[in-house]
């Protein structure tokens, strides 16, 4: 091969990488609208996620040392019952659509109760039936489309949502165009920025959604909570009626009082 032939190549060689990158960079400048409709359609698709009612999710829950059987059952739109148990303790909370409620099994017996204050908002926000940005947003809800980031070989594209003092940004994997991770923003008692990070793997189709089967959450650097997915049944036939706060078991009646005892 001739130097110039040489030359040649290694120029048009490196043309077409240029133009592979810019072709990719030109990819990477999407609005916010359609970076959601391709992750959408990375989902499994609107009509997809319209067919799905309700979700019974079964696997395990890992907080700290501790290891728990997990079973999450939701319906749409904002319906959602989740148990905790391990050895004789069960931990349900739920929501009905109006009331937040837990009840607490031990061998000991039933405890019923409703939630309130911060407790019950979290539980709340935390039940978007598709996630946190398919469909509407809520009132005072902002979403923008941040710049790109790469992480390693793979570019991310970053939305971010804000919701009153609340700030989350989701990295979607620009290969695939599922979520990665997000990073929630949060400020504490003292005035300092606090970040939490959650990742998403392991992602399986269910009923023609993609889900993940693996969310790892981590705060100052230490595992905070996993959860592993073992099975996910679509439209299991949960009816509105199953999310109700159950009612609080009537206390024992007081034994009467003999009244040869009293002499």
């Amino acid at each position: 091969m001739t130097r110039p032939t040489l030359r040649f190549w290694l120029c048009g060689l490196l043309a077409f990488g240029l133009s592979l990158a810019s072709a990719h960079a030109q990819r990477l400048l999407e609005d916010l609208d359609s970076v959601l409709q391709r992750y959408v359609e990375a989902s499994g698709g609107q009509k997809s996620m319209d067919a799905i009612n309700a979700l019974r999710v079964i696997g395990t829950f890992q907080m700290g040392e501790d290891d728990y059987d997990l079973v999450l059952i939701k319906r749409r739109p904002n319906l959602k019952i989740i148990t905790y148990s391990r050895d004789k303790v069960k931990v349900t909370l739920g929501y009905d659509g109006e009331t937040v409620w837990r009840q607490v099994d031990t061998a000991q017996g039933r405890k019923t109760e409703r939630v309130t204050g911060e407790e019950a908002q979290e539980f709340i926000d935390g039940i978007d039936f598709d996630g946190p940005l398919i469909g509407k947003m809520r009132p005072g809800e902002t979403r923008k489309l941040l710049e790109p980031e790469r992480i390693g070989r793979v570019d991310y594209y970053r939305i971010e949502q804000t919701h009153g003092d609340k700030r989350t940004v989701f990295y979607i994997d620009s290969r695939t165009m599922r979520e990665a991770k997000n990073i929630e923003y949060t400020t504490n008692e003292a005035g300092e920025t606090e970040e939490q990070v959650t990742f998403l793997s392991n992602y399986g189709q269910v009923s023609g959604i993609w889900l993940p089967h693996k969310i790892e959450t981590v705060k100052g650097g230490q595992r905070k909570s996993l959860m592993e997915v073992e099975e996910v049944e679509a439209n299991p036939g949960i009816v509105r009626s199953f999310f109700s706060m159950p009612s609080a078991p009537a206390p024992l009646p007081k034994p009467e009082a003999n009244e040869n005892s009293q002499h």
